[in-house]
């Protein structure tokens, strides 16, 4: 895992070569739209200063530590910028094993948090009205059973379509767009089995293990060893 330290000193690097720096002297929001107090950028060295600031939070926000003393932190900063490391009370090699262990420990607890979620999730679903559980393992639902024909593993489809994760975020839709087209063989595995079954003019809901999804490695929006959920409508075989 990378530390902290080289991907802030990969990030002053590329910003000392940035000739253009904007200003941001209002405030701005998050995703949630809750308002975020910033300080007055003004110079250059303003804005390296606070783009360090976010750099370190948001490489905080993804390991997973939230439980933080600011003051400390800070304290630890000015202490290593005095340049008399030998007076720091933990020698920076120490603390760089220090912060590994801890993110791997943090990083290992979300990974058996969240595939207990996901085994709990599959478990509970079966019970639910209308789901069918194929041999291979994908759950489904009908939501609308369609009267064309089923396509072949060879056939090119037109579908829209929904993912999301099994706590409800949504990491894909085309509904509010326009429906997309793919060969069903060049689809992940779950898509394949659940297309090649439907009409057209079927609309169902599938439920996937990470083996007939995005397994062990995942993807961009998708954590690995995740079971996914696709709502699925079958619109057209080209």
């Amino acid at each position: 895992m990378k530390y902290i330290i080289s991907i802030l000193l990969i990030f002053v690097l590329s910003a000392c070569q940035t000739d253009t720096i904007a200003d941001n002297n209002s405030n701005t929001t998050n995703n949630n739209t809750t308002p975020i107090k910033t300080v007055t950028i003004k110079t250059h060295q303003d804005t390296v200063n606070y783009s360090l600031g976010v750099v370190i939070g948001s490489q905080l926000q993804s390991y997973g530590v939230d439980d933080i003393d600011y003051d400390i932190l800070i304290k630890a900063v000015e202490d290593v910028l005095s340049n008399n490391p030998n007076n720091l009370p933990i020698h920076p090699e120490v603390a760089k094993n220090i912060v590994n262990l801890y993110v791997n420990a943090s990083v290992n607890q979300k990974e058996i948090t969240y595939g207990d979620l996901n085994s709990k999730f599959l478990i509970d679903n079966l019970l639910k009205q209308g789901v069918v559980e194929l041999p291979c393992g994908m759950q489904y639902k009908i939501i609308t059973q369609g009267q064309g024909s089923v396509p072949t593993f060879n056939d090119k489809v037109v579908v829209n379509f929904s993912g999301m994760l099994v706590d409800g975020s949504v990491f894909s839709n085309t509904y509010d767009k326009t429906p997309v087209e793919f060969m069903v063989k060049n689809s992940i595995l779950g898509w394949q089995k659940a297309l090649t079954t439907m009409k057209v003019g079927s609309e169902w809901v599938i439920y996937l293990p990470p083996n007939l999804a995005y397994g062990a490695t995942g993807s961009n929006k998708v954590p690995p060893n995740s079971v996914v959920i696709y709502k699925i409508q079958l619109l057209e075989i080209l």
